[in-house]
């Protein structure tokens, strides 16, 4: 191991546990060791969603940044700027986890994750989520209805957590939520199109008409 690996490893080590104590402060009450830091409100909220090893990986990638300056020269908004990419990262995470959870099918997870079919799987056996086989539930009028209208009434949320809370909320998997929501959308989507379709061939007419009768 070179000298300067030991040090990045030492210089890791130290920030990690300065964040942890800064955690562990906070937790009290005591913020002055994050105020020190330069470290404000939003940032504290961060790192307490993160778990050790994700802390020592954001650690690690700060002193990446700190190439031949001192690593107990902590620069705020660089850490900031990382915690934050982390913290988003965590989140995103367990998301992705309730997704498997609650039934999400392998297009859904690519589609809202970029997730492959193998880390899919992977993280189905990691959570010890069994792969159902078999002829998928049928889902009655009443129960699309109670879907779609969950969904139209589930406001100020982005798209992945809508239509999680809308499986919570009718108790169906996120696969059939994500069917009969796009099922909805085609058709009402092809009926405004022949709506507008009807409309251009009334105007059409009416204007040809207006004309013989000018005529």
């Amino acid at each position: 191991m070179t000298l300067a690996i030991r040090y990045a490893e030492e210089c890791t080590r130290m920030v990690s546990a300065l964040l942890l104590d800064v955690i562990d402060n906070s937790r009290h009450g005591d913020i002055e060791l994050a105020e020190s830091l330069g470290l404000g409100i939003e940032t504290i909220s961060m790192l307490h969603k993160l778990k050790p090893e994700q802390l020592h990986s954001l650690s690690k990638t700060y002193i990446k940044t700190k190439a031949g300056k001192s690593a107990l020269d902590i620069d705020a908004t660089t850490m900031s700027n990382i915690i934050n990419g982390a913290a988003n990262e965590s989140e995103m995470l367990d998301i992705l986890d309730e997704y498997i959870i609650h039934g999400a099918s392998k297009r859904m997870i690519k589609n809202f994750f970029g997730i492959r079919s193998t880390e899919f799987a992977a993280r189905k056996r990691i959570l010890g989520v069994p792969t159902t086989r078999g002829r998928k539930k049928y889902i009655t009028d009443d129960e699309k209805r109670e879907i779609y209208n969950a969904f139209t009434e589930t406001k100020e949320l982005d798209e992945r957590r809508k239509y999680l809370e809308v499986a919570k909320k009718t108790k169906q998997s996120l696969h059939n939520v994500y069917v009969i929501i796009q099922e909805i959308e085609d058709i009402q989507l092809h009926q405004r199109a022949t709506a507008a379709k009807l409309h251009t061939l009334r105007a059409s007419h009416n204007s040809r008409q207006q004309s013989i009768r000018c005529a």
